[in-house]
């Protein structure tokens, strides 16, 4: 269970990376991604 919460918080960074550069800088693509990332999860 360790391990399982520690690869969710390292993903959890990452995701709030992506956002971050997303705002940024928004290509359709990406901005897309963010959509499905966010109904998936």
């Amino acid at each position: 269970m360790r391990t399982l919460s520690t690869v969710l918080g390292i993903i959890g960074g990452i995701m709030t990376v992506r956002s971050a550069l997303l705002r940024r800088r928004q290509s359709p693509a990406q901005a897309w991604i963010g959509r499905l990332r966010r109904r998936i999860m």
